[in-house]
């Protein structure tokens, strides 16, 4: 079974990811387009959770993923928003 720590670094490596990937929606896209990949992130470890399984490592990704909203994409949305 996965554990919380697997669970981190997946969510890193998927919010590393994401970021890539909202910044290029951000070219062709308005704002929105930047958060979407981030959202994406949070709705599949929230659909892991109902795993009993998975929960722990889902877990771990949710953490990451409070991380991240707090320290990079609030301020990004503050820079980006006039």
């Amino acid at each position: 079974m996965p554990g919380i720590g697997l669970g981190a670094v997946t969510g890193c490596g998927a919010y590393l990811l994401a970021v890539v990937i909202g910044l290029a929606l951000l070219t062709i896209s308005n704002v929105i387009g930047f958060f979407i990949p981030s959202v994406v992130v949070v709705v599949a470890a929230v659909a892991l959770m109902f795993f009993p399984k998975w929960r722990r490592f889902a877990t771990g990704i949710l953490i990451v993923s409070a991380a991240m909203w707090i320290i990079v994409l609030g301020p990004c949305l503050g820079m980006l928003v006039p």
